[in-house]
């Protein structure tokens, strides 16, 4: 199996859009994307890049525009990198709903052959 192949990082896009503007960055950071695609799919860099990207946006800033709007609902656990930097993750509205149905329907049942009367 393949490693994933890494996604750019959002402090050098955010560079990259500083040095297009004030008026570019506006536009960049006026865009309001949800965490996961219109299908409700939390995808990664490598299947996003090859997304049409909506509103005028590069494939880069639509995944700056997605990577903020996933930080904005972190949850940091207590465990860190070798640099120090906590693990972080993210569950979306989309994922919640999916934890429900398995809970409901991942669970074992108890049953028996025959009724005790």
């Amino acid at each position: 199996m393949k490693t994933p192949e890494t996604a750019p990082s959002t402090s050098v896009l955010m560079s990259n859009i500083i040095k297009k503007g004030t008026d570019y960055i506006v536009k960049v950071l006026g865009v309001s994307l949800p965490p996961v695609d219109d299908k409700g799919r939390y995808l990664h860099w490598e299947k996003l890049k090859y997304l049409a990207p909506p509103k005028n946006l590069t494939p880069d800033e639509h995944w700056f525009v997605v990577k903020k709007a996933r930080e904005s609902i972190f949850k940091e656990l207590p465990f860190y990198d070798k640099t120090g930097i906590p693990f972080v993750f993210c569950t979306p509205d989309t994922l919640q709903k999916q934890f429900h149905w398995l809970d409901m329907n991942a669970a074992g049942s108890i049953t028996m052959d025959k009724p005790i009367t």
